[in-house]
């Protein structure tokens, strides 16, 4: 969700470059009557072109008041344009801005694309009188461009507002010496406009403190200081009870440059049956049964929302090409490296979303077991990584292996993801050195940090154990070193999406089983997995 936001940032900030105004109006209707436009996305120049005659756009461009002398005859021929669903174009005169601007009308599927284009030295040097024609100073295709972009801004719009999950970008509020004074917000749904009773109209653009003076109270916001300073993505579970909203969330905060990405599940229900459990222990066969049906619903949500962001994703991408090869020219100096830096965060939500398929699908879509040879998987992993071992002279060590009982594609996901990081996690110039190997042990000499996983009644376990000589981690992060999204080192150091440790976490899980690891910075990691030697 937060790349795919920034996408939609930088090719907003790629069309604030250009001086040719864009608007893009959807019709209000009463009673199946058009009334008006609404107003949903503008550039710079659209913003500053349309402020000059209109007071205030808030309730509708038909309904705002109109200050100045232009014309108003354009804003009713909004309605005929949309109408006959044909394009238009017209020229009209500012006498009081002393400018000539032509006005074109474009619609598409759901509203209207106009165009606002500065034409007075045009009109002075031929001279002309106002009127409705001349050809457009960009080729038509720009505006379908523009039309398909707005169409997976809607599109993404509505994956993020049919998610379960309430989310909000917060923009950090700094005063003049820096420091964080408030958050204002940038982007919310309507989960989270149900859940505090303000429309997403009512939330985007003002500031966080002046909706919920009282959002200090349950430590939210002592919590989005600490994220936004300290960078660190932060979880919990906690209650809140102020500014008339009553309910229990469980929260994520993830840092995001200048921005947090506040991402919730309303769990009062749950948090209800919790205490009706603690009350009336014969209902906790039916809680529990009511639990795992939730969880599997959203375990089947998650995979369906992952798999269709993919397709805006990838039009992104389409239409950056479009924009770079054929508009390359016409774009103001600088454009191409915002449209490279949009690429790259385009892709890196698609890595994201697939590694959150790979997450939700082991819930959803495990196979039975079966006698899968591990020493098979691991040259399968090696096999697929020939091209990168060779290219950085890795130095692969495999040992004797078992064969458990186990879905082999999730075996092949574990072990490619530890071998994976292994030969990415290395220092600059360093040959990595990988060693696999294993041994069997029994159920008293597991770790103490992995028996609250293990398998009841399994005498006897698989030690596996992936040994490297990288860069290593500080011990004191291994609570969190299995989490989702959770990163040890900068993104612009070591590409991830902080989903392949939670992904092998998922998989021992699966199988009954448990996963620890042991490191030192600079002195390489050891990754143990503890399979069971036969499932009960």
């Amino acid at each position: 969700m937060n790349n795919a936001t920034s996408s939609m940032s930088v090719l907003t900030m790629l069309l604030d470059c250009t001086t040719q105004g864009l608007a893009y109006v959807v019709p209000v209707t009463e009673n199946g009557h058009l009334v008006d436009f609404a107003l949903q996305l503008a550039n710079r120049a659209g913003s500053a072109w349309l402020e000059r005659y209109l007071e205030d756009s808030s309730p509708g461009l038909l309904r705002a008041k109109r200050t100045g002398s232009a014309d108003p005859d354009w804003l009713n021929e909004l309605a005929t344009v949309w109408q006959m669903g044909a394009p238009a174009e017209r020229d009209q005169y500012d006498a009081r801005w002393r400018q000539w601007t032509r006005l074109s009308f474009q619609p598409m599927a759901d509203g209207l694309v106009i165009r606002f284009t500065d034409i007075t030295e045009q009109k002075a040097r031929s001279g002309s009188s106002p009127g409705r024609s001349g050809p457009s100073p960009l080729p038509e295709q720009a505006a379908n461009v523009l039309s398909a972009v707005t169409e997976q801004y809607t599109l993404l719009q509505s994956v993020i507002d049919n998610s379960l999950t309430g989310i909000v970008l917060y923009g950090i509020v700094r005063d003049g010496s820096g420091a964080i004074v408030d958050f204002v917000y940038k982007l919310t749904n309507e989960v989270n406009a149900r859940t505090t009773g303000r429309s997403v109209a009512e939330m985007t653009g003002k500031r966080l403190l002046s909706l919920f003076p009282n959002v200090s109270r349950a430590g939210f916001y002592d919590k989005l200081v600490q994220v936004a300073e300290t960078q660190e993505p932060h979880q919990w579970t906690f209650r809140i009870d102020s500014d008339n909203i009553e309910c229990w969330i469980e929260a994520s905060l993830v840092p995001h440059g200048e921005d947090v990405l506040f991402t919730f599940l309303d769990i009062t229900d749950l948090k209800k049956k919790e205490l009706e459990l603690q009350q009336h222990a014969g209902a906790l066969a039916l809680a529990n049964l009511d639990l795992k049906r939730s969880n599997e619903y959203l375990q089947q949500f998650a995979y369906v929302a992952s798999h269709d962001l993919q397709e805006p994703l990838r039009k992104i991408q389409s239409f950056g090409d479009i924009l770079t090869v054929q508009y390359g020219p016409l774009l103001p100096e600088g454009a191409t490296r915002h449209i490279d830096r949009m690429q790259n965060a385009a892709r890196r939500m698609s890595n994201l979303v697939n590694d959150l398929l790979t997450y939700s699908r082991l819930a959803t879509h495990q196979q039975p077991f079966q006698a899968v040879n591990l020493r098979r998987v691991v040259d399968s992993v090696l096999g697929d990584r020939e091209l990168a071992i060779l290219g950085s002279k890795a130095r692969i060590e495999v040992g004797e292996l078992p064969t458990v009982m186990a879905d082999p594609g999730q075996m092949y996901q574990l072990f490619g993801n530890l071998i994976g990081n292994a030969l990415k996690y290395v220092t600059p110039g360093k040959v990595p050195v990988v060693q696999v190997s294993s041994r069997r042990i029994e159920a008293e000499a597991l770790p103490t940090e992995v028996l609250t996983v293990n398998a009841p009644g399994s005498q006897a376990y698989w030690e596996i154990t992936v040994r490297d000589e990288g860069i290593g981690f500080e011990e004191k992060y291994l609570d969190r070193l299995f989490g989702m999204f959770q990163r040890l080192h900068g993104k612009t150091q070591y590409e991830g999406s902080g989903m392949g440790l939670a992904i092998c976490k998922r998989v021992v899980d699966n199988h009954r089983g448990g996963i620890t690891a042991y490191s030192q910075p600079g002195s390489g990691s050891v990754f143990v997995v503890y399979l069971p030697v036969e499932l009960p």
